[in-house]
């Protein structure tokens, strides 16, 4: 049975910044931390129950994308082009952008063999094009699948591991994971305040 502590388990799992992850923690609200709370609680569990480092990551991602994911459940076509007043993109570029970067982590984080066009990078900018529901269900679907997939043919080692790029510098594996799961959450609470405070009648490209 492998003993663990909910700070090194913290520490472990949420290290994806400069800072002591220990201390970057702090900030959330009474909620969060219950949420965390419960979270770690089931990962001891998990521990206790002998699954491996990688397998333990990979639920962790997995639960942490549906905040993303829960927010298409019930989208319509034209919620994709609604944004909020005074800002510059809408929900369909918001979606099209997790997946770009979640293929990207895929290919160049996990090493998944693919091509990948990261349109939403490459433009830098919300086109308007992106107002297809099915395909983007499709596309954040695929990337999903493919992520998943790099992050299970991990070994407990390879978390250990440095990885160098460009946008985040030198970072375990480990931390990395960290950095795909705080963005695709963050972009998903976005759609959240968007399907919340934009009305679909004000929604329109500039």
């Amino acid at each position: 049975m492998i003993c663990i502590t909910y700070k090194s388990l913290y520490e472990c799992l949420f290290a994806c910044g400069s800072s002591p992850a220990w201390r970057s923690i702090q900030a959330p609200s009474k909620c969060g931390r219950n949420h965390i709370q419960s979270s770690l609680t089931k990962l001891t569990l998990n521990f206790m129950d002998g699954k491996t480092k990688t397998e333990i990551l990979e639920e962790l991602w997995r639960e942490a994308r549906t905040r993303f994911s829960n927010q298409l459940l019930h989208l319509t076509q034209q919620d994709l082009t609604r944004k909020l007043n005074g800002t510059q993109n809408s929900i369909g570029f918001l979606i099209r952008h997790v997946g770009d970067v979640e293929l990207l982590f895929a290919k160049n984080v996990f090493g998944a063999d693919l091509q990948v066009k990261a349109k939403t990078l490459i433009a830098q900018r919300d086109t308007g094009e992106w107002t297809d529901l099915d395909e983007l269900n499709s596309y954040v679907q695929y990337a999903a699948q493919t992520l998943e997939s790099s992050i299970s043919s991990q070994t407990d080692h390879d978390w250990e591991k440095i990885i160098t790029t460009k946008e985040f510098g030198s970072k375990t594996l480990a931390e990395s994971l960290g950095r795909i799961i705080s963005h695709t959450a963050h972009h998903g609470g976005q759609i959240a305040i968007v399907l919340k405070y934009a009305p679909a009648a004000e929604a329109s490209f500039v």
